[in-house]
């Protein structure tokens, strides 16, 4: 007898038809759940990691929040103590001006070298002009925002490259230290680490994840950062170092629009530098002093001397004296 032609009766003798459609409708949930669990089990392990993740940037994000809150605090100590800087007048003007006729800065306070930088701070300055009354109080909001944005940064890019302990770590230290609350006090334009925070970032990004994008952030940061302070030009300097050793693309579509966006802001200073012959650029990227020797035919008194003060608050001897000589001869 063939086996296709023993029945089924004569190969399963002890079973019968409705314990062998049992057995074989068992077999199949079997099968099933298994293809399930199969199936399941990196899903549930891909949830899991990822709600791991995303605790860990909550409590990071709580990190930032909590020193930044307590660095302000600590910043804000006093600070009816503390007249603004006398550099920063120039933009307590640009930034009324801004406010009430809608017209951007052209250039900001004089630089050490007589020239004219960009007036970046301005748009910084602006906001706390609107929310609070007092001009001690003006750069706050603005230097507040820089602070979170730099302890947001550093928590980013300190986790992408070192972990997530010590992106905790690298924030608290920062955010509580005197560099760190000298500049979330301040909007002083002396090249914000915000700036360079973040360009490092992304140029982080552009070559580990290979995304040309990422380069257009890059660039676009720096020339915001330059537009409010120009001490940050040798940081672009990473950009070509990274290229050159890890060879990341190049061209996005990014790159226009980063393009547009730094033409628009830079458009006032760039007017008003055609006007003057680009002296002012000139001497900032040169470092070149190009003060009038003759300056003091300005003066009203060009007999007067200057005399430079040894401490910011305590006028010297000396120069109260030569005033007082220079005005009495008058």
């Amino acid at each position: 007898m063939n086996r296709a032609e023993v029945s089924q009766h004569e190969w399963l003798p002890d079973v019968t038809p409705a314990e062998w459609n049992l057995r074989i409708s068992k077999w199949d949930i079997m099968m099933q759940e298994t293809e399930n669990e199969a199936f399941v089990r990196p899903l549930l392990k891909r949830g899991t990691a990822l709600s791991v993740e995303t605790r860990q940037v909550i409590v990071g994000f709580a990190i930032i929040l909590l020193v930044t809150i307590i660095g302000m605090l600590l910043t804000l100590q006093g600070w009816k103590s503390r007249p603004p800087a006398f550099d920063m007048l120039t933009y307590f003007n640009s930034a009324e001006h801004l406010l009430k006729t809608g017209t951007p800065a052209r250039y900001g306070d004089v630089s050490s070298y007589g020239s004219f930088p960009p007036g970046g701070t301005t748009w910084l300055m602006a906001p706390g002009m609107l929310l609070f009354h007092d001009p001690r109080l003006y750069e706050k909001f603005g230097s507040t925002l820089l602070h979170l944005g730099t302890l947001l940064g550093v928590f980013l890019l300190a986790r992408r490259s070192f972990g997530i302990r010590c992106a905790y770590l690298s924030v608290i230290l920062y955010g509580l230290s005197g560099l760190g609350l000298s500049f979330a006090g301040s909007l002083y334009p002396i090249g914000h680490p915000f700036f360079y925070v973040w360009l490092a970032y992304f140029a982080v990004q552009w070559v580990t994840c290979r995304d040309a994008k990422y380069l257009a952030a890059s660039m676009a940061t720096w020339t915001v950062g330059m537009y409010v302070d120009m001490s940050i030009t040798p940081a672009v300097l990473i950009l070509p170092a990274l290229w050159l050793i890890y060879r990341p693309p190049l061209f996005s579509n990014l790159h226009l629009i980063a393009a547009a966006v730094t033409l628009a802001l830079w458009y006032p200073y760039l007017q008003f530098e055609m006007e003057r012959g680009l002296a002012d650029l000139k001497s900032l990227f040169t470092l070149h002093y190009i003060v009038s020797a003759n300056y003091k035919e300005a003066w009203c008194d060009p007999n007067l001397t200057l005399e430079y003060l040894t401490s910011p608050s305590m006028p010297s001897p000396s120069g109260s004296n030569t005033l007082q000589e220079a005005q009495s001869k008058g």
